[in-house]
Protein backbone atom coordinates (compact mmCIF):
# COMPACT_ATOMS: atom_id res chain seq x y z
CA UNK A 1 0.00 0.00 0.00
CA UNK A 2 3.22 2.36 -0.32
CA UNK A 3 3.80 1.36 -3.72
CA UNK A 4 3.45 4.97 -5.01
CA UNK A 5 4.61 6.75 -2.59
CA UNK A 6 7.00 8.53 -4.43
CA UNK A 7 4.82 8.55 -7.85
CA UNK A 8 5.18 6.51 -11.13
CA UNK A 9 8.72 7.96 -11.63
CA UNK A 10 9.91 6.22 -8.35
CA UNK A 11 8.21 3.00 -8.53
CA UNK A 12 9.35 2.78 -12.34
CA UNK A 13 12.80 3.27 -10.98
CA UNK A 14 12.01 0.47 -8.13
CA UNK A 15 10.70 -1.90 -10.61
CA UNK A 16 13.52 -1.55 -13.02
CA UNK A 17 16.35 -2.18 -9.86
CA UNK A 18 14.30 -5.03 -8.71
CA UNK A 19 14.74 -6.28 -12.64
CA UNK A 20 18.11 -5.56 -13.18
CA UNK A 21 18.51 -7.59 -9.50
CA UNK A 22 16.46 -10.37 -10.74
CA UNK A 23 14.33 -9.85 -7.75
CA UNK A 24 10.65 -11.29 -8.23
CA UNK A 25 8.05 -8.65 -7.70
CA UNK A 26 4.15 -9.36 -6.40
CA UNK A 27 1.06 -7.13 -6.52
CA UNK A 28 2.46 -4.02 -7.98
CA UNK A 29 3.54 -3.59 -11.68
CA UNK A 30 3.60 -1.53 -14.69
CA UNK A 31 0.12 -2.63 -15.82
CA UNK A 32 -2.36 -4.32 -14.95
CA UNK A 33 -1.35 -7.70 -16.13
CA UNK A 34 1.86 -7.89 -14.35
CA UNK A 35 0.43 -6.26 -11.11
CA UNK A 36 -1.77 -9.04 -10.91
CA UNK A 37 0.73 -11.68 -11.86
CA UNK A 38 1.99 -14.51 -9.59
CA UNK A 39 6.02 -14.70 -9.09
CA UNK A 40 6.69 -18.32 -10.05
CA UNK A 41 9.66 -20.44 -8.21
CA UNK A 42 11.21 -23.89 -8.31
CA UNK A 43 11.11 -24.93 -4.35
CA UNK A 44 13.17 -28.56 -3.92
CA UNK A 45 11.07 -29.51 -7.64
CA UNK A 46 7.90 -28.28 -6.59
CA UNK A 47 6.58 -25.34 -8.83
CA UNK A 48 5.20 -22.53 -6.75
CA UNK A 49 2.81 -19.65 -7.55
CA UNK A 50 3.09 -16.24 -5.14
CA UNK A 51 0.77 -13.84 -5.59
CA UNK A 52 0.33 -10.44 -3.83
CA UNK A 53 -2.12 -7.80 -3.37
CA UNK A 54 -3.78 -4.89 -1.23
CA UNK A 55 -7.04 -4.26 0.49
CA UNK A 56 -5.39 -1.30 2.61
CA UNK A 57 -6.59 1.24 0.41
CA UNK A 58 -9.07 3.75 0.90
CA UNK A 59 -11.19 6.85 -0.77
CA UNK A 60 -9.21 8.39 -4.07
CA UNK A 61 -6.35 6.51 -3.75
CA UNK A 62 -7.99 3.01 -4.79
CA UNK A 63 -8.83 4.26 -8.19
CA UNK A 64 -5.52 6.64 -8.72
CA UNK A 65 -3.10 3.70 -6.86
CA UNK A 66 -4.57 0.63 -8.82
CA UNK A 67 -3.04 -0.60 -11.94
CA UNK A 68 -5.01 -0.40 -14.90
CA UNK A 69 -4.11 -2.05 -18.36
CA UNK A 70 -2.63 0.76 -19.37
CA UNK A 71 -0.96 2.33 -16.14
CA UNK A 72 1.32 1.44 -13.29
CA UNK A 73 0.30 0.35 -9.78
CA UNK A 74 -1.01 -1.67 -7.62
CA UNK A 75 -2.72 -4.97 -7.57
CA UNK A 76 -5.87 -4.46 -5.20
CA UNK A 77 -8.21 -7.14 -3.33
CA UNK A 78 -11.41 -4.65 -3.05
CA UNK A 79 -14.81 -5.43 -5.02
CA UNK A 80 -14.65 -6.54 -8.79
CA UNK A 81 -10.80 -7.14 -8.15
CA UNK A 82 -10.98 -10.09 -5.69
CA UNK A 83 -12.79 -11.65 -9.23
CA UNK A 84 -9.54 -11.05 -11.13
CA UNK A 85 -7.30 -11.98 -8.53
CA UNK A 86 -9.19 -15.53 -8.41
CA UNK A 87 -9.43 -15.53 -11.86
CA UNK A 88 -5.63 -15.67 -12.16
CA UNK A 89 -5.13 -17.81 -9.12
CA UNK A 90 -7.89 -20.37 -11.31
CA UNK A 91 -5.80 -19.70 -14.82
CA UNK A 92 -2.10 -20.99 -12.61
CA UNK A 93 -3.20 -23.30 -10.56
CA UNK A 94 -3.06 -26.16 -13.01
CA UNK A 95 0.57 -25.22 -14.00
CA UNK A 96 2.12 -25.73 -10.52
CA UNK A 97 1.87 -27.58 -7.73
CA UNK A 98 1.52 -24.70 -4.62
CA UNK A 99 -0.55 -21.33 -4.55
CA UNK A 100 0.45 -18.75 -2.34
CA UNK A 101 -2.05 -15.87 -1.78
CA UNK A 102 0.19 -12.80 0.40
CA UNK A 103 -2.91 -10.29 0.86
CA UNK A 104 -2.32 -6.92 2.54
CA UNK A 105 -5.81 -6.67 4.74
CA UNK A 106 -4.66 -4.71 7.48
CA UNK A 107 -6.68 -5.14 11.00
Amino acid sequence: NHGLDFGRDGLAEALAAADRAGVKVVGIGVDETSAFAPAEFDVGGERVALFGATDVMDGPLISEWRAQPDRSGLAMAKGADLDLLAARIAQVRPSVDTVVVYLHWGI
